[in-house]
C-alpha cells in the first residue's frame, strides 16, 4: 500500500468527521448597547448548542455555535462589537456515522452590560429543535433556551441566575422498534419519558440515557457563577456523551494585577474539507479571570480516533493552565498544550508541547516566553532527525514526487501583553487523492495575556 493512499485515507477519516459536525456557520451583529466602559469587576461567558465527548477512542467535537467572551473588566461588549460574541448554525446531526440526535437552527450570544447600577455578563442559546432516537426519530424537543447570567448589584452585593426549558412533542412512531415499544408502555410518553425526566436521568431503550434542564447558580467571596444546560444524551454503547444547548456565566472581584486571558490545548483542527466543520480544540484548559490561586488546572483526553480507520489516530491530549497575582501589582501565568502522539498516514509526531508565559512586574514590566519541544518524528516509521528551528517549514512526500503536507515549528505570534505558540502546524498540500486541500491541524497550543481590562 502506498504512502500516498494511507495519507488519502486519513484525511478522508477527517472528512467523515466533518459531515457530522458541518453547519452553515454564520455571524451576525445584535443591536447596540451602551458604550463600552471598564469596571471593577472581571466578566467570562460561554454558550454553545452541541458538543459531543467520549471516554475511549471515537468522536470528539468542539463546540458548534460557540460564542464565548474571554476575561475583561470591559461593560457594553455586545456582537456589535465583540469577535466571537455571537454565533449561529443552520443545523447538526450527531455522531456522524449514525446520527442520532438532530440538532435543529442554533444561536448563542454572550455580552456584558451595565443597567440601572448593576454591572454583569450573560449567555443566552437558543435551539429551534431537537429530535432525538436515530434517522427516523419523532420525538421532538422544540423551543430549547439557556441563559447564564452573573452580575453585581449596585451595592457590590455579588448575583447570579440560571435558566433551562423546552416543550416536547410526539410524532407518531420513531422507527426504531425498542423505542417504539418503550413508549407504547407508557399511558402518556410525553409525561413520563420526557417532561418529567429524574435527576439522574431516563433510560430509553435504543437511544441512551437522557439528562434535562440542569441549572446551578451560586455567589461566593469573590465571584458568582451561573450555569445551565438544556439536554444531555449518553448514547447506548457507544461510550460518547451529548451535550446540546449550555450558558455559562461568571463574573469576579479582587483582581488587584489585571485579568487573565488563555489556555493551553492540545490540539485544534479547525478547518476540514474546505471549512465547512469546525472539529475545535480539545483538552482546553483556559486560565481564568484571577489565575489558578498557584495550582495547576488541567483538562484531559484519552485521545480520539475519528471514523476508527486507525489512519488519523490522536494519543492522549492534555491542556493546562496556572496563574496567580498579588495586590503589590505582580502577576504570572502560563498555559501549556500537550499531545502524546499523532498518526496520520505515513507521518508520527510524538511528545509535542507548547507553553506560553507572561509575567508583570510590580512595576508594571511585562516579559513574555514561549517554547515549544517535540520527542520525534517519523516518516514511514523513520525517524527524521534534529527538529527543526521555530518558524521553519519541511515537507513531507511520499517518494513519488507528491507533496502530502507542509510541517511549520514554533509558530510564534505576540502583542505588547500577550504571546501564543502552536508546537506543530500541519498543512495539507494538492497531491493526495480524496484529502481536503488546505486542512490545518494545529498541535501544542498556548496562549497567555495579562491585560488591564
Amino acid at each position: 500500500m502506498t504512502t500516498k493512499r494511507t495519507m488519502a485515507r486519513a484525511t478522508a477519516a477527517l472528512t467523515s468527521l466533518a459531515a457530522g459536525l458541518a453547519g452553515a456557520v454564520a455571524l451576525s451583529a445584535a443591536p447596540a448597547q451602551a458604550a463600552v466602559r471598564p469596571s471593577d469587576y472581571g466578566f467570562q461567558t460561554l454558550a454553545y448548542a452541541t458538543r459531543v465527548q467520549g471516554d475511549g477512542p471515537g468522536v470528539q467535537s468542539g463546540r458548534t455555535a460557540f460564542s464565548w467572551l474571554e476575561c475583561t473588566r470591559l461593560t457594553g461588549l455586545n456582537p456589535s462589537n465583540t469577535r466571537s460574541a455571537h454565533e449561529d448554525i443552520a443545523g447538526i446531526d450527531l455522531p456522524a456515522d449514525n446520527p442520532q440526535v438532530q440538532v435543529g437552527a442554533a444561536e448563542s450570544t454572550s455580552r456584558t452590560y451595565r443597567k440601572d447600577g448593576d454591572v454583569g455578563t450573560v449567555s443566552t442559546n437558543k435551539i429551534a429543535k431537537v429530535v432525538l432516537g436515530g434517522a427516523a426519530a419523532k420525538i421532538t424537543i422544540t423551543g430549547l433556551t439557556t441563559e447564564a447570567r452573573a452580575w453585581a448589584d449596585k451595592s457590590g452585593k455579588l448575583r447570579s441566575s440560571a435558566i433551562a426549558h423546552g416543550g416536547v412533542s410526539l410524532q407518531g412512531a420513531t422507527g426504531n422498534p425498542q423505542l417504539d415499544a418503550a413508549l407504547a408502555q407508557v399511558s402518556n410518553p410525553l409525561s413520563d419519558l420526557l417532561s418529567n425526566i429524574p435527576l439522574d436521568g431516563q433510560s430509553i431503550p435504543g437511544l441512551g440515557t437522557i439528562y434535562v434542564a440542569h441549572t446551578y447558580h451560586g455567589v461566593h467571596k469573590t465571584y458568582a457563577n451561573s450555569n445551565a444546560t438544556v439536554l444531555r444524551i449518553v448514547l447506548e454503547g457507544a461510550d460518547t456523551t451529548v451535550t446540546v444547548g449550555r450558558s455559562w456565566a461568571r463574573i469576579n472581584r479582587d483582581m488587584p494585577a489585571g485579568v487573565f486571558q488563555g489556555s493551553g490545548y492540545g490540539i485544534d483542527i479547525p478547518k476540514v474539507a474546505g471549512g465547512v466543520a469546525h472539529v475545535g480544540r480539545l483538552a482546553n484548559q483556559p486560565v481564568g479571570c484571577q489565575g489558578t490561586q498557584g495550582k495547576v488546572r488541567e483538562n484531559d483526553l484519552a485521545g480520539f480516533d475519528p471514523g476508527h480507520t486507525g489512519q488519523l489516530v490522536v494519543g492522549a491530549i492534555s491542556g493546562q493552565a496556572w496563574g496567580v497575582q498579588k495586590r503589590t501589582g505582580y502577576a504570572k501565568a502560563w498555559t501549556q498544550g500537550r499531545i502524546a502522539k499523532l498518526v496520520l498516514g505515513p507521518l508520527t509526531v510524538e511528545g509535542v508541547v507548547g507553553k506560553a508565559t507572561v509575567t508583570q512586574t510590580s512595576s508594571g514590566k511585562i516579559r513574555k516566553s514561549a517554547t515549544f519541544s517535540i520527542g520525534r518524528l517519523l516518516q514511514d516509521g523513520k525517524e527524521q532527525g534534529a527538529i527543526p528551528d521555530p518558524g521553519q517549514d519541511i515537507i513531507v512526500g511520499d517518494g513519488n514526487g507528491h507533496d502530502l503536507a507542509k510541517l511549520r515549528f514554533g509558530v510564534k505570534t505576540q502583542t505588547k501583553r500577550a504571546i501564543q505558540i502552536t508546537a506543530l502546524r500541519i498543512e495539507l498540500l494538492e497531491g493526495v487523492d480524496g484529502a481536503p486541500i488546505g486542512t490545518v491541524i494545529r498541535l501544542g497550543n498556548a496562549r497567555t495575556a495579562i491585560k488591564r481590562y
